[in-house]
């Protein structure tokens, strides 16, 4: 404890988490100090994903939900348990971890559903939804990517919004149903607009000409495609 708190008094103002993420989560969690580990674990664990080290992202998180106990508020707890479940079902899916995204998502929704934060709500369901469709269950992923959107709206958050919409477009095009596809791409490729994840925004565009190319209307399928 006493190292970490020397770390971060050297560094204060100037901390990179890049560089000493890691170094202070793993004082923290020998110290028992749970919000901190957390923290720290998850800026470590976020690095991991940035560079695509999603196994090690992954190993990441599990030494945080073993800190998560230590955090004393019960609010805090469930807010940061529920953010360790997201960041771990990034990397489940582009792992392509597929089946347990759902049972992992669903076990913390009471906790996402007390909580009643629109923003939370939004991006726990958009997860969900996705799941769900890449599996194939297009049902749940149509609801739960209405109400990641309807949660979105309520939150004010574009970014998140946009997401749904991406969903909601890839889910019509797996339904076979590009005329709400086309709708839903538009929509996701507006509110993704100058977006800090571009990914999104690419995959939005891809999803959108993917349904313009079901309808035939190839011109537009293609430039949507050159803009993915």
């Amino acid at each position: 404890g006493a190292a970490g708190r020397a770390l971060e008094a050297s560094h204060l103002g100037r901390i990179d988490p890049d560089q000493v993420g890691s170094l202070l989560a793993h004082h923290y969690a020998r110290a028992g100090d749970g919000p901190k580990a957390v923290s720290w674990l998850m800026h470590a664990a976020r690095r991991s994903f940035r560079l695509n080290a999603l196994e090690e992202a992954l190993v990441t998180l599990g030494q945080a939900v073993e800190q998560l106990p230590r955090i004393e508020d019960p609010e805090s707890r469930d807010r940061e348990t529920v953010a360790v479940v997201h960041q771990q079902v990034q990397s489940l899916v582009w792992l392509g971890r597929l089946r347990e995204v759902g049972p992992l998502l669903e076990a913390h929704t009471p906790t996402v559903v007390r909580i009643d934060e629109p923003g939370l709500s939004a991006r726990h369901f958009f997860w969900l939804g996705l799941g769900h469709c890449l599996l194939g269950a297009l049902g749940p992923a149509g609801i739960h990517g209405r109400r990641a959107r309807s949660e979105a709206t309520r939150s004010g958050d574009r970014h998140v919004e946009g997401n749904a919409h991406f969903l909601l477009a890839l889910n019509a095009y797996s339904a076979s149903d590009p005329h709400a596809g086309v709708e839903h791409g538009e929509w996701a490729v507006e509110l993704l607009e100058g977006s800090l994840e571009p990914g999104w925004l690419g995959l939005s565009w891809w999803v959108l000409g993917a349904n313009y190319g079901e309808l035939g209307e190839m011109r537009r399928a293609l430039g949507c495609e050159r803009r993915a």
